[in-house]
């Protein structure tokens, strides 16, 4: 029974890690992280190498100046003690710590940076699109971004700031296969980008579709439902992961 649940343990954190990036958009650059150890002059040195889908090395990074990830082809890392933006061949190319307290990765050409206790968006060039005058952020994706405007209030914006989607949402996140999961009274449920509620707040909590499947929890179990909102796999599980390629991690319940 261990060995069977260690096995699927696994199986959910790689699900998750997959449904991750398609959601930041970050296999945009289509590279992979593998941390190594290198000889440096006889003194073992631990880097991080990026490599491509064919195996060739991108970048090669000091372990303590890992990259948190890419996106928008570029790269979101931390670097003596600073949050920075790096392209391909490993050059900086936007400090954002200079003028931001905090940042976060690029999606659809912007990134979310916060000033004091408001948070707002940069283009790439590190000009301001959307001031920061929100409460909280999420990416962009899709053409739009769920931002927070009060609490328990969030609202969906366009690239230039401007309000598309009025503020009757508890909790918000991103589009994605053209749906946002949305919470209204404490239940979790889907809108389409006019604002329709194509599937109805139901669900204690819900993830993002992927594959054309979302996974959503009913009465303390997960099962995935179709862009209809059919339940087309039982809410039997006690995890999931996203389906990424067909494929989707799944933990069941433990048998006495």
């Amino acid at each position: 029974m261990n060995m069977r649940h260690n096995r699927l343990t696994k199986i959910l954190l790689l699900g998750m890690l997959f449904s991750f990036y398609l959601v930041t958009d970050a296999f945009s650059l289509t590279a992979e992280a593998a941390l190594c150890l290198k000889k440096n002059n006889g003194i073992n040195t631990h880097t991080v190498d990026y490599i491509d889908k064919d195996g060739e090395l991108i970048i090669s990074l000091p372990e303590q100046e890992h990259i948190l990830y890419f996106s928008d082809d570029l790269a979101l890392m931390q670097k003596d003690g600073k949050q920075v933006y790096i392209d391909r061949a490993g050059k900086t190319v936007l400090e954002p710590t200079k003028y931001y307290s905090d940042s976060g990765p690029f999606a659809d050409g912007l990134a979310t940076v916060r000033l004091g206790l408001s948070w707002g968006y940069i283009n790439k060039a590190g000009e301001v699109v959307v001031k920061p005058v929100f409460r909280a952020t999420r990416m962009f994706h899709e053409g739009f971004a769920a931002v927070k405007v009060a609490d328990k209030q969030w609202c969906f914006i366009e690239h230039e700031g401007r309000l598309v989607l009025p503020a009757n949402y508890q909790e918000a996140r991103p589009f994605s296969e053209g749906l946002a999961a949305v919470q209204m009274n404490g239940r979790w449920g889907y809108i389409d980008k006019h604002g329709m509620q194509v599937i109805a707040c139901r669900y204690s909590a819900v993830h993002s579709f992927a594959d054309g499947r979302a996974a959503v929890c009913l009465y303390g179990r997960w099962g995935f439902i179709d862009k209809k909102g059919k339940m087309v796999v039982p809410a039997k599980y006690l995890e999931v992961a996203d389906f990424y390629k067909g494929f989707a991690g799944v933990i069941g319940e433990e048998q006495e």
